[in-house]
Formats: C-alpha cells, sequence, structure tokens
C-alpha cells in the first residue's frame, strides 16, 4: 500500500491527487520502441514512489528518552515505519529479543529502513553493542546510519544525532517487521 502524505505531495510537487497521479503513472508515448514497457515503467515509479511516501509519516516519539542508541534506533524507526520495536535492552541483545517478539526479521541484509545491530568488539563498538537505523544502502555495500551516542569524526554523544557508515559482515544484523 502507498501511503500519500502532505511530504510526498510536496516532494512531487503535486497539489492534488489528479495531479501526483498525472505525475506517477507515465502515459504511454507514441511511437515509442517496442522493447519500451509502459507497464515496467509503472511499476518502476510505484516502486519508488512507496520508499518516498514511508518517511516521514509518523512523528519522532522517544519513549524511553534516555539518550542512547537504543533510544534513538527505536524513535527513528517509528518515526519511519509507524512501528515501535517491543523490547528494551542493550544493543547487543536485540536480535534475540526481535526474534523472540515474533513478527520482526533478523537478517544479515540490510534494507531502508532497518536497525543495525553492531555486536561488542565490531566496528569500534564497545561492551554493549550499537544500534542505528538504516538511511541508505551504498554503492559499495556499507550503509549509511543515523545514530545516537555514536561518535563520527568527533561528532555525536548523548541525544546527539550522528551520521556515518558502517560495513555489513561478521558482527552485524539488521533487524524491521
Amino acid at each position: 500500500m502507498v501511503r500519500i502524505t502532505a511530504l510526498s505531495f510536496a516532494l512531487l510537487g503535486a497539489v492534488s491527487l489528479t495531479e501526483f497521479t498525472a505525475l506517477a503513472l507515465p502515459a504511454p508515448v507514441a511511437n515509442a520502441p517496442s522493447n519500451l514497457s509502459t507497464q515496467q515503467n509503472t511499476t518502476e515509479v510505484r516502486s519508488k514512489l512507496d520508499s518516498i511516501t514511508n518517511l516521514a509519516s509518523c512523528s519522532l516519539d522517544h519513549r524511553y528518552n534516555n539518550g542512547e542508541c537504543t533510544d534513538w534506533a527505536d524513535a527513528r524507526y517509528y518515526q519511519l515505519t509507524c512501528q515501535h520495536t517491543t523490547w528494551m535492552g542493550d544493543a547487543r541483545t536485540w536480535p534475540n529479543s526481535a526474534r523472540s517478539a515474533g513478527g520482526w526479521t533478523v537478517s544479515s541484509q540490510p534494507r531502508v529502513p532497518s536497525i543495525i545491530v553492531i555486536q561488542p568488539g565490531y566496528q569500534g563498538c564497545g561492551a554493549t553493542g550499537h544500534v542505528a537505523v538504516v538511511e541508505r544502502i551504498n554503492g559499495d555495500g556499507s550503509v549509511y546510519t543515523s545514530n545516537w551516542n555514536y561518535e563520527f569524526n568527533g561528532k555525536g554523544g548523548l541525544y546527539t544525532t550522528s551520521y556515518g557508515n558502517f560495513n555489513t559482515g561478521s558482527g552485524v544484523s539488521f533487524i524491521w517487521n
């Protein structure tokens, strides 16, 4: 299901559903090459709209308000998906907690949006591990994340949003619902 929000219309420059439909669904092109498929173009546009229209659909809601990475990961994931996590605890426990909660996917493959979990001792993470929200998958397979309580180039900390890249692989998993 595609969620149409005010942000969606603003991003597309549309002011009405009629204009939105005209922008979203390409019209057949006269004398188009036979290998060009309007159905394929329509599907591609709808797929791209799905990722745009699901963003910023709920307000940022900090349930724990403790400034930790877990607080940010839950709040930002909720902002993007309207779904809070159903567990608490150190970042390192999140994959098992997600499996136990049911309905959540834990994978070694990233997706946007998802929660990245980095286990202790990997990529500079301490004894409790780290969680962040995947904002983008980079061309090299690494992920660009938003974080709390994690420093990138000297920026970040409690209640401070920082952005940076993490690699996929050993000690890393991704959670989504």
